[in-house]
């Protein structure tokens, strides 16, 4: 029975980790937006938790975690909530 416990633990992890896709709560969107040159707008990455946008390269913006991040084209609707952008990856002040 005590060798099974740690076999239950690590499927109960392995179960726990794969998840289907989030949406946004806020919109009801998909969190998933695709990322194109093409379309003339930015792409930010959001961590609702810290209430900060990135640019998808940024570092910060990795390792957010999933159930944090948020994926938006639209600055002004970050902005409106309160959102900051990062000093790292933007330089603007806002």
């Amino acid at each position: 029975m005590k060798k099974l416990l740690p076999i239950l633990f690590v499927l109960l992890f392995i179960l726990t980790s794969c998840r289907t896709p989030h949406t946004n709560t806020v919109t009801g969107e998909s969190t998933k937006a695709p990322y194109s040159h093409n379309e003339g707008k930015i792409l930010y990455i959001a961590n609702t938790s810290s209430k900060t946008y990135h640019l998808p390269s940024c570092y910060i913006a990795k390792r957010i975690k999933e159930e944090n991040r948020f994926e938006t084209r639209d600055v002004d609707f970050l902005r409106s909530r309160k959102f900051t952008a990062c000093k790292t990856c933007i330089k603007i002040a806002d």
